[in-house]
């Protein structure tokens, strides 16, 4: 099967849609199938190294320095080179100017068209355009998201939970529960002993690594509240004793750093400090904490909102 591919996205712009359309590829290539892929042109960016690939000539993003628009016409003029390649299937693989080409490009072909469905846009619309009411973006984002993917001949989701969210929004068109793997020989030659080593950290220490971009759509946010929950549950992981809290505390405001479980000293800069109400003992631990910065000659302020 030949599958000709578009995206508004592709590396070297490094996010989660490039590496799963590369991890989906290099899959494909391997089972006999073939794969063009359309994407944007990056200034200044190194010649492709894969094959296949159709750079399109794009244009900034307002706001947005990382990301280009695809120009419509150099798009369109692709026409008569993809018409020869003679393509079985169009996969979309992002809602914008891709997803209208897209479905464009497979009605002039006359070949079915597909779209993955990466990103769960109510979660984080909001974030990017904060001037409008959460619930008016939610909204936004539903129908959208709707209106695209009803005309469609199947929709690629990741997991269950995005294929139930998407039937409740009301999308019709069949949908498939495809997740993006991993290429686990990527992580072969990793060494644990010696970033373990690097870092400071004891051999039995449990390690928990996040690996990814910081941005709203990664739930990073939550990934800090469970942590917060995951690590009371390990012995030690949490002081009761209030003179070592006290001296921890007082530590970090004077000097500027904090000692870690193993002993490492890690530098960082302290203005607030914040005392969790479900501790047990959170109240004396609170009165210790403040007497001792008192005696070390450190003011303490109430925390502010303006």
């Amino acid at each position: 099967m030949r599958i000709l591919m578009i995206s508004d996205v592709y590396f070297p712009r490094i996010n989660g849609v490039s590496t799963s359309i590369q991890t989906f590829r290099r899959g494909l290539h391997a089972a006999g199938h073939e794969t063009i892929l359309i994407a944007p042109e990056y200034p200044g960016a190194a010649p492709d190294t894969e094959p296949d690939i159709l750079r399109v000539p794009s244009r900034g993003v307002p706001r947005d320095p990382e990301d280009r628009a695809m120009k419509l016409g150099a798009i369109r003029a692709l026409r008569p080179q993809l018409e020869k390649l003679e393509p079985d299937l169009v996969h979309i693989q992002t809602p914008f100017i891709a997803h209208y080409q897209g479905t464009a490009l497979a009605r002039a072909l006359r070949v079915p068209v597909i779209e993955t469905y990466h990103t769960y846009f109510e979660e984080y619309l909001h974030h990017y355009v904060p001037l409008l009411p959460r619930a008016v973006m939610r909204f936004v984002a539903r129908r959208f998201t709707v209106s695209q993917c009803n005309v469609l001949d199947s929709l690629v989701v990741p997991s269950r939970a995005m294929e139930q969210a998407l039937l409740d929004y009301g999308v019709q068109c069949p949908m498939h529960i495809i997740p993006t793997g991993m290429e686990m020989e990527r992580f072969a030659g990793g060494d644990g002993q010696r970033f373990r080593a690097q870092l400071g950290i004891a051999p039995g220490q449990p390690v928990l690594v996040h690996v990814g971009r910081i941005a709203h759509e990664k739930n990073i946010d939550f990934l800090f509240r469970m942590f917060a929950i995951v690590v009371r549950r390990k012995p030690g992981a949490v002081l009761h004793d209030i003179k070592e809290i006290a001296d921890r505390v007082v530590r970090m405001v004077q000097d500027g750093a904090v000692v870690s479980v193993t002993g490492k000293v890690i530098k960082m800069r302290t203005d607030t400090v914040c005392i969790h109400g479900d501790t047990p003992g959170a109240v004396e631990i609170g009165r210790g904490v403040r007497q001792a910065l008192k005696d070390a000659g450190i003011d303490v302020m109430p925390f502010k909102v303006n």
